[in-house]
């Protein structure tokens, strides 16, 4: 993949964008539509027996097309982040390096947590629950935009961000 956005130049400098207008009736719409659904009164709940949810599990094609989904189709997230590695202009090796990262860092935040609740319902809603993390994360979003990664990894681990440290460690792990 990394290869193709390379040869092909799929990640020039020089891109064309939509007008500031598009944008701006994008965000309209969603503002509308956001407040349509706030005001929206919910439906009467009726007790029908399993969650659709459930009921979709049930169907081996439905989870089949999930499955498909979820790891075959390429998500925008992975396509955005291997387009950014091609555009560092870094060296093959150091751009594996950085998809493995990446890969990492992408099965940390979705893959183990669906795992951990999936193993221990109950201790990964009691995770969602704790007050300690609920504060945490109250505190990081009242900083908006204004905190980076470098922040957040002092306030959880007390050292700076360091992804040369990542991959020097991971690379004695695997043995290279």
């Amino acid at each position: 993949m990394l290869l193709l956005f390379t040869e092909v130049e799929g990640s020039s400098t020089s891109t064309r964008t939509a007008g500031s207008g598009l944008y701006i009736a994008g965000g309209v719409a969603l503002v509308v539509l956001g407040y349509r659904l706030l005001t929206r009164p919910p439906a009467p709940k009726e007790d029908k027996g399993p969650s659709k949810t459930d009921r979709y599990l049930e169907s081996a094609r439905l989870v089949l097309l999930l499955g498909f989904i979820l790891y075959v189709v390429p998500s925008p997230i992975y396509m955005g982040v291997v387009k950014a590695i091609a555009d560092t202009n870094a060296s093959t090796g150091q751009q594996i390096v950085y998809l493995v990262i990446a890969l990492l860092i992408m099965l940390w935040l979705i893959e183990v947590p669906m795992l951990v609740l999936l193993i221990f319902p109950e201790r990964g809603a009691e995770d969602f629950r704790n007050p300690a993390a609920a504060r945490w994360l109250a505190s990081v979003w009242a900083r908006g935009a204004a905190v980076d990664a470098d922040t957040l990894a002092k306030d959880v681990a007390g050292a700076p961000l360091s992804l040369s440290a990542v991959g020097r460690r991971l690379l004695s792990v695997l043995g290279a």
